[in-house]
């Protein structure tokens, strides 16, 4: 492995521990800029199967240098592991493919993911994989459970494959899962069903069930707008998260506890999980 980029920044601290200390890593290259790494040899004389690169801030590597990049690693794979100041740069900036971007916050898993498949054969997504390709690719899962969580949960989107997809993860962390559109009728119905499901099977105990909502937010428009200022008032109890492609577009979005890339929905659904 090799990594590219600025080690000394805090946000980076995780993972370059983690790269360091972990049996299956063995770095061979550390380079300060795109230009550094392959006028040393990287991807010629020296091997690499993953290059790790970290994004500090937007425009820090051009489309040129990423492009150089790639095409030296095109059997290998790489990683632009990119900073809370880079979210818009796939929508504003076409520098890094979508199956190379990478936020910080979900790099150890994504990466530990992608260890696994290279140690069991498994090619490495194509650059030109689209980003549904790479949210399926991220997203499989083993369908048994690794601990069991008694969320209620329901997921709103008028798109069918993302509400297949979503329930499968969370039906694969032990969630109690419902599944709707974006139609403030469906929810009301939807979240009255999920409730009451949950209080008979609480019914023995003395803590209160609280429901998650997944809410699409794709497209943010009125029609969304309304709905998230229904739910404020007549669902305030609910933890509701949206789900987006460009997670920047809703930054300022009042009413939902979090706002989730969908191509990181996996590991972010864990950490939910993780704090019941």
């Amino acid at each position: 492995m090799a990594i590219i980029g600025s080690r000394t920044q805090a946000l980076f601290f995780e993972l370059i521990d983690f790269l360091q200390r972990s049996s299956d890593v063995r770095i061979v290259g550390q380079y300060d800029t795109i230009s550094d790494s392959l006028q040393q040899g990287l991807g010629q004389s020296v091997a690499a199967d993953f290059v790790v690169v970290l994004q500090t801030f937007s425009d820090e590597y051009s489309q040129t240098e990423a492009g150089l990049l790639i095409g030296q690693m095109l059997f290998g794979r790489v990683f632009c592991c990119y900073g809370p100041w880079c979210p818009s740069d796939g929508r504003s900036h076409e520098v890094w493919p979508v199956s190379v971007r990478v936020p910080i916050h979900s790099a150890v898993p994504i990466i530990m993911q992608e260890l696994g498949a290279f140690q069991n054969g498994e090619a490495p997504l194509s650059p030109m994989s689209a980003a549904e390709e790479v949210f399926y690719h991220r997203y499989r899962e083993d369908s048994t459970p690794s601990s069991f969580d008694e969320r209620s949960c329901v997921i709103v989107s008028d798109e069918l494959p993302l509400r297949r997809t979503a329930r499968q993860m969370c039906q694969n962390l032990g969630w109690r899962i419902e599944e709707c559109s974006r139609s403030i009728s469906e929810i009301d119905a939807t979240l009255a069903k999920l409730g009451t499901m949950s209080r008979t099977a609480l019914k023995s105990k003395a803590s209160k069930s609280q429901i998650t909502i997944l809410l699409d937010l794709d497209p943010l428009d009125e029609s969304c707008r309304s709905t998230l200022r229904w739910l404020q008032e007549k669902h305030s109890s609910c933890d509701t998260h949206g789900l987006t492609v460009f997670s920047e577009s809703a930054f300022s979005l009042k009413g939902v506890a979090s706002v989730i890339e969908k191509t990181e929905l996996l590991t972010r659904l864990s950490q939910l999980s993780k704090t019941r």
